[in-house]
């Protein structure tokens, strides 16, 4: 059941699911009922390669949006030849009416409000893994692609071989859960991861990949390319010729690890920095990172980084960041 407002048309809407009885009309209209097994296959689908709920947690194709696909182009298996050629910023419709424009990943102008995009809460992600997904079903049909096998955490020795393949580190952090809803939740999980990446990168610390698990904690993991950086690092200053460049050379004179020298008319010196260690610069400078509004005050459980950062505890998260197999692929 929807609770929503009774309205007589979508120029009266007072919440943001008064359109629901509308959508349920227009689909009942206009679905025949052979294209109906062509919904719930097109549905088992998308749950399967992991893009169905339009919820914050998924950022997904929503039901509504799957069904005027049907309507659209037919049947399941025209769906996905569409979708194989879609690209970013991709605009459907089903009515001829000039609509407002979107920004979105993909636009699908509603048929019962114009001035709405049904798949406004897909994202990019999203969007690219339906349609990869769509090209390896049309060139290899299987079943995986609607009941994919269960995914286990892959094991600590597989995910330590792979980090030292690459010669990178991995760094954790565990923060308490706090007590809001999905749909606040992880836009500021995924803003808070984000503003940890930003942070790190902006003492040299390299992010190259990233991702996240929420259980009863949350775990930020991130893969960096050194968890450990030189005390010194090059840094740049004025020209020469320039008047206040005497404030660089007092300055650095007392402070750096070299005496400042010319490079190229400029003046130069290698400066120590604050952060020698990923883990410190966390610890130290998390709260002042651009952290979702709930996060910014939850308590910060551990920051694990290297061989410390590889236990049974972190193993799902590890895996949510390790394990690049697709759902079909399992």
């Amino acid at each position: 059941m929807v609770p929503c407002y009774r309205i007589m048309d979508t120029t009266r809407l007072r919440s943001a699911v008064d359109r629901t009885p509308f959508h349920t009309q227009y689909v009942r209209s206009n679905l025949r009922d052979e294209q109906k097994k062509e919904v719930r296959l097109l549905k088992q689908f998308a749950k399967g390669v992991g893009v169905y709920g339009a919820e914050a947690r998924t950022q997904g194709f929503s039901g509504y949006l799957l069904e005027l696909l049907i309507i659209r182009f037919d049947s399941f298996r025209q769906v996905l030849e569409e979708a194989s050629s879609w690209k970013r910023g991709a605009v459907l419709d089903l009515a001829d009416e000039a609509c407002r424009k979107f920004n979105d990943p993909l636009v699908f102008h509603d048929p019962v409000d114009a001035n709405r995009n049904v798949a406004s809460a897909l994202s990019a992600q999203s969007l690219a893994r339906f349609i990869y997904a769509a090209r390896c079903y049309l060139d290899r049909p299987s079943e995986r692609f609607f009941f994919p096998n269960r995914r286990e955490p892959l094991k600590l020795d597989d995910m330590r071989a792979m980090l030292e393949q690459r010669g990178t580190g991995p760094l954790v952090i565990t923060m308490r859960r706090p007590h809001i809803i999905d749909d606040n939740l992880y836009p500021q999980i995924r803003r808070s991861l984000e503003g940890a990446c930003t942070m790190l990168e902006g003492s040299d610390f390299r992010v190259i990949d990233r991702a996240y698990h929420v259980a009863e904690d949350i775990r930020f993991v991130l893969e960096l390319e050194s968890l450990e950086l030189p005390r010194g690092r090059y840094h740049s200053g004025p020209p020469a010729w320039v008047e206040n460049s005497n404030a660089f050379l007092e300055r650095w004179e007392k402070e750096g690890l070299s005496r400042p020298y010319l490079v190229n008319g400029h003046w130069a010196v290698v400066a120590p920095r604050a952060y020698t260690r990923a883990d410190d610069l966390v610890r130290s400078k998390l709260s002042a990172a651009a952290l979702g509004s709930d996060l910014r005050t939850a308590e910060v459980l551990s920051v694990n980084m290297g061989a410390s950062a590889i236990s049974e505890r972190n193993r799902p998260a590890l895996s949510a960041m390790l394990d690049k197999r697709m759902n079909w692929e399992i």
